[in-house]
């Protein structure tokens, strides 16, 4: 068994928007990036020192995790091409015990436009974000915001 690769993780934390929400960045967070592209049942196991650290000194919490549940996504559908519904920025959870986590899997400083992360500020409500106690007025005015939305052009029905 080859020996484990040697990994140090670098850790930033910045506070985005109004209500100051911490985001960790993790630089170095898995020592073999490349064996998450087919996600492995112990996905978390040998990030767990950096991860209770996030946790535990930028999020307030007691250091422990447990996976709830993973994915992968990459949306290949043209921005012009995308419903109202989809354009929307989505909400992980509104449970405060859970995090959310991203891993970009695209070298670093390779020129390769892997995507990244965007924070938004609901216009009308000026909620960055969706807790269990918002949840409930944040769904009703955005139903009532995508009321009467046409979809894009492009996508109207043929006459």
């Amino acid at each position: 068994m080859p020996p484990a690769p040697v990994f140090s993780p670098t850790i930033t934390v910045r506070r985005v928007g109004r209500e100051g929400q911490p985001v960790a960045i993790v630089d170095g967070f898995h020592p073999d990036p490349h064996g998450l592209r087919p996600l492995p049942p112990d996905c978390l196991g040998a990030v767990g020192p950096a991860l209770a650290a996030v946790l535990r000194d930028v999020l307030g919490g007691a250091g422990d995790a447990a996976l709830i549940d993973a994915s992968f996504s990459i949306v290949t559908v043209p921005p012009v091409e995308l419903t109202p519904p989809q354009r929307l920025p989505h909400v992980d959870a509104l449970e405060p015990d859970r995090v959310a986590l991203v891993h970009y899997l695209s070298p670093a400083g390779g020129g390769d436009d892997g995507g990244g992360t965007s924070f938004y500020r609901h216009r009308s409500m000026g909620f960055e974000t969706i807790s269990a106690a918002r949840g409930r007025a944040y769904a009703d005015r955005l139903r009532r915001d995508l009321k009467g939305v046409p979809p894009p052009a492009n996508l109207l029905p043929y006459k």
